[in-house]
């Protein structure tokens, strides 16, 4: 590929020429993300850096250049936190650290670096609405420790009358399979203050890196 022959919508001929005579160009005005141009990256199966079989951010890293001279303007990496990974990462065990399987801080701190020198954009795939059940939040829900007491949506199951049989408080059908409840043995029954939780989470992100936040 040459950088004359590849034509875009914008007028320029390649990303470096964009690049060249807008630094602080188009991908900086606010509607960045109706123009650009996002690829979606799933880290495990996306470039594996270090021989071990599952892919990881200095494998994202090493392809910024390659994204960048196709015309990509931003990159958008499914779920990298800790988890247990029964849902491929959406389950998530801690909001606010890297997964060991795909690097460190300090790797993501590089990704971030190379993004910027490129004028490129990162977006992090993010779950609010749900957590893994190994998280330490859920895991206080269950005992009712506040103020996570209510930071999940916990609600009484129907007994059948005469009986001792109990049934989801509703038919909600999960997009997976089965009901969305699951019985809870320690709890019988949302929250403003898992609301607060989550803006700082995405704060800490937001402000590059949640180094002082990492507890665990």
């Amino acid at each position: 590929m040459s950088w004359e022959n590849t034509i875009d919508p914008t007028g320029y001929s390649t990303a470096k020429e964009r690049y060249r005579y807008y630094p602080s160009g188009w991908r900086a005005k606010k509607d960045w993300w109706k123009t650009t141009v996002f690829y979606q990256i799933y880290p495990r199966s996306f470039e594996n850096s270090n021989g071990d079989g599952v892919g990881d951010l200095n494998g994202v890293t090493s392809k910024l250049d390659h994204m960048f001279n196709t015309g990509v303007g931003a990159i958008w990496i499914a779920p990298i936190y800790p988890s247990p990974m029964a849902d491929f990462g959406y389950d998530i065990a801690y909001y606010v650290n890297i997964d060991p399987e795909f690097g460190t801080l300090d790797d993501f701190d590089n990704l971030v670096a190379k993004v910027k020198e490129l004028n490129l954009k990162v977006i992090l795939d993010f779950a609010p609405n749900h957590s893994s059940d190994k998280h330490e939040w859920f895991q206080k829900s269950i005992r009712r420790e506040d103020p996570y007491t209510n930071y999940y949506v916990w609600h009484d199951a129907i007994c059948e009358t005469g009986t001792s049989i109990y049934q989801p408080p509703n038919n909600w059908i999960s997009a997976f399979q089965g009901s969305v409840w699951e019985w809870n043995d320690q709890r019988d029954a949302r929250s403003g203050s898992t609301v607060q939780e989550l803006k700082i989470v995405i704060d800490n992100w937001m402000n590059n890196m949640p180094t002082n936040y990492v507890d665990n």
